[in-house]
């Protein structure tokens, strides 16, 4: 005859597999591309899995990603539960971030600034780019490189780099080359 538990068994039962978190660090220069990584998640008590996952082009810090169905797998006769990867993207030493413009520092000595001067300047993806630095340059001048910035998130849009000037003062200058710089000082 009909098994008078049945229906109540069926609601006990959880309609899908447990729901797995995980994080992941990547590098700013990752965020320019997609990336395709392998993450070792702990699908239950006593499993660990290797799972792969496309980390889209310019994600930002904090973004979290759900990928259906690469969750927990425990009990067989349900769907899985899902995957929720939060991605964190880790402070570059050398280029600073605002939205989705990048700012790096140049150093020039104060010659440099005065007279101008042809630089070398690295992109984040390692491109590099020869730029000019103006005549009487002021320290803190911010000079732009159009479309070497960040990507944004699931568009086709790119930041710029900005490339911020810092001015040192020569600590190594001859008193012949001093004199040579009182000449001009006195001819103002």
């Amino acid at each position: 005859g009909a098994d008078p538990f049945a229906a109540f068994r069926q609601q006990q039962q959880p309609r899908r597999n447990r729901d797995v978190r995980a994080e992941l660090n990547i590098g700013l220069q990752e965020t320019l591309e997609e990336q395709l990584k392998t993450l070792n998640i702990k699908t239950s008590e006593t499993q660990r899995q290797n799972i792969d996952v496309r980390i889209p082009r310019g994600i930002t810090s904090g973004t979290t990603i759900k990928y259906p169905g690469l969750g927990d797998n425990l009990l067989p006769n349900i769907p899985a539960g899902d995957l929720y990867l939060t991605v964190n993207v880790l402070q570059h030493p050398t280029y600073k971030t605002s939205g989705l413009d990048l700012v790096v520092g140049l150093t020039i000595d104060c010659f440099q600034a005065i007279l101008g001067s042809e630089q070398t300047v690295k992109g984040l993806d390692g491109k590099e780019f020869i730029i000019r630095t103006p005549t009487a340059c002021q320290p803190g001048l911010k000079l732009k490189i159009t479309g070497e910035g960040l990507y944004a998130f699931h568009q086709d849009i790119k930041g710029s780099l900005f490339v911020q000037i810092n001015v040192t003062i020569p600590k190594d200058l001859n008193q012949e080359q001093l004199n040579l710089i009182q000449t001009i000082a006195n001819q103002r």
